[in-house]
């Protein structure tokens, strides 16, 4: 039973360490799971039933609604988990905004549908109707995320993982395999995504709903503005940094390369998003409300990293090595002219990721100025190089996007270390337990690779062998590179909170 809880009585408390946030983690990390695997057959049937140019197409329109839900609430999802006490004024002020601001994006995206074709003719000339149908994502997005997001306050993910998995088998399942068989092409993949967005909000209003009343004042909506802006400039750079890849891709090299860039960047992205936003998910409540003791942020920031690329970093390195098993029964044998563009794809996953936990400590630390001015140049250096550096068709691609997100990483770290006291040794230290995973996994699924393809199995036998090969590596090496250890030091991790004033 989903427990349904006013926010007009006490504020959760805070975790006193990293063990009593652990049911946040198992659930977070239980739903990214059932993403993942519920992604992986509607993934592999669509590949079958849809070009890669249908998949290009769709990328093109989503990179643009992506940039319109990203800004869908000012930042204030991100500052509605930040603060520490909410008024019901104040939620009204963030339902009224979020109504005005979304209609206001949806329109936009309205008006910018009939240009599209001729902007990006490359994407076909559908491309237009498909932005004008998903125009009304931003508004079904806000209202569902600035729900969840109460949600995530309380480190409730029993109740995300419900609503987030009812969302995929509203979307790929019950919409876009249907529509796909019936020869709607891309059209499939806009009415999946448009129901996915319906479910969150639906759901998401159902267990968390916003009031619209008592209206609030003038002070409590500029309030909310002050707050959020912060936020609202770091995911808007975001919003543009993920969307540069697909529209210039698109331009460069057309419709079918985009959608095969697309298809590997789901196929990498779904396993380390299981480890990486599970992360991310959690320790953002957690670190805001630990922020009066650096010390245990600090130490919070530095355990998590490590656990972070001791499971990431030989998930990198096996997906490098298995590239051409993953794409032959994921995709089919229509998609292998995308297997140079794979290893790529993957590097460049790992560096993507593997910077978050650092990115979210700051971010609960209140460092959003330095970390847009990060992101800004970020975003100028992927511009230069992808604009101004040569780089030879696809396979080449993400290689140029890991370039810019290694920039990314050390500049993170950085930051989190000049605001925590950690030294580049200590960042260093947390690294060594991926060391022995990452050579063993890595080394291990080669040969294994090359064993299954001179046995001519069954893809997706080869693929369930050479995963089983893989999960037996890391649970041998894991623990002997010190991954226990790393674990057991976070486990005893303890938040001291502020002392009371005295009267």
């Amino acid at each position: 039973m989903i427990r349904r809880e006013s926010h007009r009585g006490k504020e959760p408390e805070a975790p006193a360490g990293l063990a009593e946030a652990l049911p946040a983690f198992y659930w977070s990390f239980g739903h990214r799971l059932g993403q993942a695997l519920l992604q992986i057959l509607p993934t592999a049937i669509l590949a079958r039933l849809l070009d890669p140019a249908a998949y290009g197409a769709m990328a093109l329109v989503l990179a643009l609604v992506r940039i319109a839900q990203q800004l869908t609430d000012l930042g204030w999802t991100s500052a509605l988990v930040q603060k520490e006490r909410l008024a019901p004024e104040e939620l009204a002020a963030l339902l009224r905004g979020t109504l005005w601001l979304n209609g206001t994006l949806a329109l936009g995206l309205l008006l910018l549908a009939p240009a599209l074709p001729a902007l990006f003719p490359q994407a076909g000339p559908e491309s237009g109707w498909l932005l004008a149908l998903l125009a009304l994502s931003p508004l079904l997005s806000g209202l569902g995320q600035s729900c969840l997001a109460l949600l995530r306050r309380d480190l409730d993910y029993r109740s995300l993982a419900g609503i987030q998995l009812a969302a995929l088998l509203a979307g790929p399942v019950g919409v876009a395999i249907p529509l796909a068989l019936s020869g709607w092409g891309a059209w499939s993949l806009a009415w999946s995504h448009l129901a996915q967005a319906a479910v969150i909000a639906l759901a998401g209003w159902r267990l968390r709903p916003l009031p619209w009343s008592p209206a609030p004042t003038w002070r409590q909506a500029k309030g909310w503005l002050t707050l959020g802006g912060g936020f609202y400039l770091l995911r808007g750079v975001d919003a543009l940094r993920g969307a540069v890849p697909p529209l210039l891709i698109v331009a460069a090299l057309g419709a079918a390369a985009t959608g095969r860039f697309d298809r590997l960047t789901l196929l990498v992205f779904l396993p380390l998003e299981y480890f990486g936003s599970a992360f991310s998910q959690v320790l953002f409540p957690l670190f805001s409300r630990w922020r009066g003791d650096r010390r245990a942020v600090a130490e919070g920031v530095l355990v998590a990293h490590g656990l972070m690329a001791s499971l990431l970093l030989p998930l990198v390195a096996g997906m490098m090595v298995s590239g051409p098993l993953i794409i032959a029964a994921l995709l089919g044998e229509g998609w292998r002219e995308a297997a140079p563009m794979f290893w790529g794809v993957a590097l460049w996953g790992g560096v993507h990721f593997l910077h978050q936990t650092a990115s979210v400590a700051l971010e609960s630390l209140g460092r959003l100025a330095a970390l847009v001015r990060q992101r800004i140049r970020h975003l100028a250096l992927l511009l230069g190089l992808l604009l101004f550096v040569p780089w030879n068709g696809e396979s080449q691609f993400p290689l140029v996007l890991a370039a810019a997100d290694l920039y990314l990483l050390a500049s993170c770290l950085r930051m989190a270390g000049a605001a925590l006291e950690i030294s580049w040794g200590q960042w260093g230290v947390v690294h060594g337990p991926s060391l022995l995973p990452t050579l063993t996994v890595g080394g291990g699924l080669w040969f294994t690779a090359g064993l299954l393809e001179r046995a001519a199995l069954n893809p997706w036998l080869a693929l369930g062998c050479q995963m089983g090969a893989g999960a037996a590596l890391l649970a041998l090496s894991w623990p002997l590179g010190g991954g226990v250890g790393l674990w057991r030091r976070g486990m005893t991790l303890r938040h001291t909170p502020p002392a009371a004033p005295s009267s």
